[in-house]
């Protein structure tokens, strides 16, 4: 993703609220600009895909894009739910509110559904509807820290918020919840649920970009990249990308973590460069 200074005049602040990119992500363009073109047609847009292959970056990535650029997409209010350890503390009523409610969701009632969500009674649900009310907000809800979720009363929130705001709600859907996918690597697929909710499956990356995420990490690559006579990680990439090993069901693309990021990364770390020459030779 190339590096963008923001719009003039854009909030800072909501942006400090977004996860830090990591240094060196590659192979992604397609699936931050489809999930972009989704939130362009959709409300509410969930993530999902296998553990490690990258929910938490590609929705970094689109909050980042849409609040940099306010004239494209502008917002009063933006909220990464719940509140991550690796960002500073949020110190905003709003927030505050969309936290509770959010945990109240998720925990549900006692299953009767005569009873109203039992967020709908607390204050934090009276003073978020009276500050959301008309509001252009973005919020992103990742249900994987949750250990417990009552689906029945979080998609009755998410309807609730639909109904009192003008809301773009991108979710991280937990791991193992996957939609009807059949998409392949380097790609993406979508499926519209109905008028204002699409899933977006993130696939796994591509053997070129498997390649060049591997070489980025691998120590024995990285020597070899200090020296302008040797590879660099983009002619690693694309050597490997020429060679018969290319092979995206193949043992060279398994052994370097099958297009999974977190898989990618462990094996650049672990594997020797006798082994690496062992399956390209």
């Amino acid at each position: 993703v190339p590096p963008y200074t923001g719009d003039k005049g854009f909030n800072k602040d909501l942006v400090n609220r977004v996860p830090r990119l990591p240094d060196f992500l590659v192979g992604r363009e397609l699936v931050i600009y489809g999930i972009l073109e989704c939130l362009n047609d959709a409300d509410v847009v969930r993530l999902e895909g296998e553990p490690g292959i990258g929910r938490t970056c590609a929705a970094a990535a689109v909050c980042r894009y849409m609040l940099q650029r306010p004239k494209s997409f502008p917002m009063d209010f933006f909220a990464w739910l719940p509140q991550r350890s690796d960002l500073a503390t949020v110190h905003d009523r709003l927030y505050d509110d969309l936290s509770e409610t959010l945990r109240l969701a998720v925990v549900g009632d006692d299953g009767k559904s005569s009873r109203a969500p039992i967020y709908t009674s607390k204050d934090a649900w009276r003073r978020m509807v009276s500050s959301t009310n008309g509001s252009r907000v973005a919020l992103l809800v990742d249900l994987r820290p949750f250990s417990r979720i009552n689906f029945r009363s979080f998609e009755s929130f998410i309807r609730d918020l639909l109904n009192i705001s003008k809301v773009k709600i991108l979710i991280i859907s937990p791991n193992g919840i996957l939609g009807d996918s059949d998409a392949q690597t380097g790609g993406w697929k979508s499926t519209r649920h109905n008028k204002r909710q699409v899933s977006v499956v993130i696939p796994p990356l591509d053997f070129h970009s498997t390649a060049l995420l591997f070489g980025w990490h691998a120590p024995f690559i990285s020597r070899r990249s200090q020296d302008p006579a040797l590879w660099s990680h983009r002619a690693f990439a694309s050597e490997l990308a020429d060679s018969p090993t290319a092979d995206e069901g193949g043992k060279l693309f398994e052994a370097m973590g099958s297009g999974n990021p977190s898989q990618i990364h462990e094996a650049a770390r672990t594997m020797s460069d006798t082994r690496f020459q062992s399956l390209i030779n």
